[in-house]
C-alpha cells in the first residue's frame, strides 16, 4: 500500500463541475439563441422596410454625399438609400434616410456616371422628415437597365439651399 493514488469523485448532477460545465452551455446556448433572433428581428426589419425585397427584387444601395454632387455642394447633409428593383413586377421599392438641417424639396434617380450631372429619369418621394419610402411602377426596359448598370445611375436628394442637389450616391450592388 506504498502507492498513494488520487480519486476524484465522479461528474455527478450534483457536484461543482457538473453545474459549472451546466451554467457554461447554458450561457452558450442563450448567447446563440439571442444572436439567431437578433438577425432575424434585422431581417424581418429590413422585409418590412423595403417591400419586395422578400420577393426575389434586386437590392441596390447608394450613399448620399454632399462632394458627390455636380458642382460639390458644400453641406453636411449625408444619407443612404437602399432600393429593391422587382423586374417580374416592374416595380422599384425604396427607402431613403437623409440627414441635413435644409429643407428637403424632391428626391429622384438620375442616369448618368460619377461626376456628371443628369435629368432625373424616376421621381422619388423626398425624405422631407428624414426619411421616405415606396414602390413605383417604373418600365421594365429601364429597370433592366438600372439592374445591368447600377453605377451609370444615381439616387440625389434636393433642398432649397441646394436646388442642384444637397447629397448624390451612385448606385451599388
Amino acid at each position: 500500500m506504498g502507492c498513494s493514488s488520487v480519486v476524484r469523485p465522479a461528474q455527478t448532477r450534483g457536484s461543482t463541475r457538473f453545474r459549472r460545465s451546466q451554467m457554461r452551455h447554458l450561457i452558450y446556448l442563450g448567447t446563440m439563441l439571442a444572436l439567431l433572433l437578433t438577425f432575424a428581428s434585422v431581417e424581418t426589419v429590413q422585409a418590412d422596410r423595403l417591400p419586395g425585397s422578400d420577393q426575389g427584387g434586386r437590392p441596390l444601395t447608394a450613399i448620399l454625399l454632399g462632394p458627390n454632387e455636380v458642382p460639390p455642394a458644400p453641406s453636411s447633409s449625408q444619407g443612404t438609400a437602399a432600393i429593391t428593383i422587382n423586374l417580374g413586377q416592374s416595380e422599384l421599392c425604396y427607402v431613403i434616410d437623409f440627414t441635413t438641417s435644409e429643407t428637403v424639396i424632391a428626391a429622384h434617380i438620375h442616369h448618368a456616371p460619377a461626376g456628371v450631372a443628369a435629368p432625373p429619369v424616376i421621381p422619388l418621394n423626398p425624405p422631407v422628415a428624414g426619411s421616405s419610402s415606396g414602390c413605383k411602377q417604373v418600365d421594365q426596359g429601364l429597370l433592366k437597365d438600372i439592374v445591368q448598370n447600377p453605377e451609370q445611375y444615381y439616387v440625389n436628394v434636393h433642398t432649397t439651399a441646394h436646388p442642384g442637389g444637397a447629397g448624390r450616391g451612385q448606385l451599388t450592388k
